[in-house]
């Protein structure tokens, strides 16, 4: 395996790392960016393989959310650890998770509504 490759393979598993969700980031642009990591690191190394549910566990882990959050997402995909599953149920569950956290993007609305009046 490369480098490049290796990299990106340990930074998928980090849940405090690059490639976990930041505050401010909704949840949707937090799954659709593993997914884009996933299949960066397939194009690098076709041969690479990583199970479904330790892909679905690494995702779980980095999405910033509690321990009793996590344990809401694996009961609302009853158990079932497939990427598509726990993706569906992290978006079901925190649609607005990015709002309340005060990142970059609310900051921008609340200066833009601060400045409203």
């Amino acid at each position: 395996m490369d480098k490049e490759a290796r990299d990106l393979l340990r930074e998928g598993q980090k849940p405090r790392g690059v490639l976990s969700r930041s505050n401010g980031e909704s949840m949707k642009a937090f799954t659709d960016r593993r997914d884009r990591w996933w299949r960066r690191l397939k194009s690098l190394n076709s041969t690479i393989q990583v199970s479904e549910d330790i892909l679905s566990q690494w995702m779980l882990d980095s999405a910033n959310i509690s321990e009793t959050e996590k344990q809401l997402v694996q009961t609302t995909a009853k158990n079932e650890w497939k990427i598509e599953t726990i993706s569906h149920a992290l978006q079901e569950l925190f649609p607005f998770v990015h709002e309340k956290e005060g990142g970059t993007a609310a900051l921008a609305r609340q200066s833009k509504f601060a400045y409203a009046s």
